[in-house]
């Protein structure tokens, strides 16, 4: 289980997302076969509801739990909004500690402050992925809900890159330098070669043949 904490909007459904579950794999229900758990806090409402049992529900039925952090603003003027909030506390810190990983969103950046080793391991971190945040990027994303993934053979799925699914270097026919052939109707068939999902390949590719194909791009609107 995943456990992401973090102040209101500061990106933990957006962090979700990330690890390749989509919106409809989330619900605020506990009942709900949904892989993500959206706000974790909301279940302590009732003063009767067991610590315990809770984090026992939530271990053996989710893969990724959402909680709000509520104890860094305002003190409650309501006594019962303040019990509340140390319910909330007990929670977390009984999630975490529970948690194979511990991710807190600030301001849509994420920390890894438990499991980077186990995160790793199972692939999530580079779901997507750049050099300054380990959890975003605009060079590298994996798309594992796609009914197509992975589309080609050879590649780690965690090194897998969907960036590029619809590969920019077609444009350039034969001289994309990609393992392709013709079609009979003399279209290329790329299902052979996987040089734009390399997870070191990528935009390297396209950057290195980014002039040729702005040339073309400019004959073409020349042309219309």
């Amino acid at each position: 289980m995943i456990l992401v904490v973090g102040g209101i909007a500061s990106g933990k459904r957006t962090y979700a997302r990330s690890l390749g579950f989509a919106d409809s794999d989330m619900s605020e229900e506990l009942s709900s076969s949904c892989a993500v758990l959206l706000d974790a806090q909301e279940l302590v409402r009732p003063e009767d509801m067991g610590e315990a049992s809770l984090v026992d529900a939530l271990a053996a039925t989710k893969q990724v739990v959402l909680c709000q952090e509520v104890g860094s603003g305002i003190v409650p003027i309501s006594r019962g909004e303040r019990e509340w909030r140390d319910r909330v506390g007990s929670l977390s810190k009984a999630l975490a500690e529970r948690a194979d990983a511990v991710v807190r969103m600030v301001s849509g950046i994420p920390q890894v402050l438990k499991g980077a080793d186990w995160l790793e391991s199972h692939g999530f971190e580079q779901r997507c992925v750049d050099e300054d945040h380990p959890a975003f990027g605009a060079s590298f994303f994996t798309n594992r809900a796609c009914e197509h993934f992975p589309c080609h053979e050879g590649i780690d799925e965690r090194d897998f890159n969907c960036l590029f699914c619809y590969c920019p270097l077609y444009a350039l026919g034969p001289d994309c330098g990609g393992n392709f052939t013709y079609t009979k109707s003399g279209r290329k068939n790329c299902k052979n070669c996987a040089l734009p999902h390399v997870r070191e390949n990528g935009t390297k590719l396209v950057s290195v043949h980014y002039e040729q194909l702005a040339a073309l791009a400019h004959e073409r609107e020349k042309a219309r």
